[in-house]
């Protein structure tokens, strides 16, 4: 089970990396290529599209044929894009780049986090999921430096061959891992299966914080650098607060893995929606500089929060609706993409019309709407936590191929 762990770490953490290497050589391929602000637009629209595309077929997938071999194949198509990242001459080489890519990532994050929390023993499920969201922030912190400093001190095609490799030999390592692969009682319909998710209050519990998270955190990642900027903040200062966060995040999610599978993920997920209100509408106010970073800074661990909570809770409903992992976890991963692309598009326009405070209240309202919304399940019905799980529940996916 570790090594299964460290795989899909590993490659969470190259995934992301990747995905959030783009944001400095945007310019490089302005200037190479004659892009325009629309074209450089797509190329960071182009992977969270194709992920609200495959993510559900993709989950469904890995229930079918199993995980290790969905997962593979996430491996190599990371590999593909990056080499089309590396080399390609034209703007549209680089979009199909940018849409690999995004396939990539379903594979890779939706199949392998699913593929970790079957093999998981539900009572510590959360704890082993975690381990795949913190890598993801490192990744995201990574990517930067990737696309930045290493491509500027060794090439973008030296850099990129060397990670396309890396990929690859991940998605080696993945075919020799025990699979794992929904039990035929579990195999239904993507129809069936998406109208019995959205009618197990867990899984929606899962939806709607992923999607407010996303939403929320995507509209910030525009408004708040811009806000710093106003205010005489340099680019240096606004990344740092950005890293110190995405830091405190790493910590917050390992912590709220453990402390999920101990008293529950409503309750934990219900107090982070409400928080990151509360923050959102504190931006509202004519804060000073340094207090806008502090909020920064503290948004953080509480986004981070979401994340470990959202992807356990949505397995753990799949165990109750007789789900296969695959195609929760593939539901909520669509669900980041909607909001992934949403957030930094619809969150700024209301400075058109209000300024940038109503853009932050109407993120609180977002928040604290979703916060009533995770709740009132547990009001009417408290959902059992992981530890009181059905007993057949662990051994609800089959699991063949060589032993880890």
């Amino acid at each position: 089970m570790r090594r299964l762990i460290a795989l899909v770490s590993l490659l969470v953490a190259v995934d992301l990396t990747l995905w959030s290497a783009i944001v400095p050589l945007i310019p490089h391929y302005r200037a190479e290529l004659g892009l325009t602000k629309v074209e450089s637009g797509w190329l960071v629209a182009a992977f969270s599209l194709a992920v609200v595309v495959v993510a559900i077929p993709v989950g469904h997938l890995a229930d079918r044929i199993g995980a290790r071999r969905v997962v593979a194949a996430g491996g190599a198509a990371m590999a593909a894009a990056t080499l089309g990242l590396g080399f390609a001459g034209s703007f549209w080489l680089l979009l199909a780049a940018r849409a690999v890519q995004g396939v990539g990532d379903a594979a890779v994050w939706g199949a392998g986090v699913a593929w970790v929390a079957a093999r998981a023993p539900a009572e510590r499920r959360g704890e082993a999921v975690s381990f795949s969201n913190a890598a993801a922030i490192t990744g995201v912190i990574a990517g930067p430096f990737v696309g930045g400093i290493a491509t500027s001190t060794f090439g973008i095609r030296t850099t990129f061959t060397a990670i396309a490799a890396l990929s690859l030999a991940l998605a080696a390592w993945a075919l020799v891992e025990t699979d794992v692969q929904a039990d035929p009682d579990r195999h239904v319909s993507v129809r069936a299966a998406v109208a019995a998710a959205f009618s197990e209050s867990l899984i929606l519990a899962s939806v709607v914080m992923i999607l407010a998270v996303s939403v929320i955190g995507g509209a910030l990642q525009v408004l708040v650098p811009l806000h710093l900027s106003a205010d005489g903040i340099a680019r240096s200062g606004i990344g740092a607060a950005y890293s110190v966060g995405a830091m405190l995040g790493a910590v917050a999610i390992l912590l709220t893995g453990r402390a999920g599978d101990r008293v529950g993920r409503v309750p934990l997920a219900a107090a982070a929606c409400t928080i990151l209100a509360v923050l959102s509408g504190v931006l509202a106010l004519p804060l000073s500089a340094a207090l806008v970073v502090a909020v920064v800074i503290a948004v953080g661990p509480v986004q981070s929060i979401l994340y470990a909570v959202g992807y356990p809770l949505s397995a753990d409903g799949a165990d109750r609706a007789q789900l296969g992992h695959g195609i929760a976890i593939g539901i909520v991963n669509l669900t980041w993409g909607v909001g992934a692309f949403l957030g930094p598009v619809a969150g700024p326009g209301a400075p058109q019309w209000r300024g940038d405070r109503a853009s932050y209240v109407l993120l609180a309202i977002l928040g604290a709407l979703a916060a009533a919304a995770i709740a009132a399940p547990a009001r009417r019905a408290t959902p059992r936590p992981a530890t009181a799980a059905p007993p057949a529940a662990p051994s609800a996916d089959r699991r063949t191929g060589p032993p880890p």
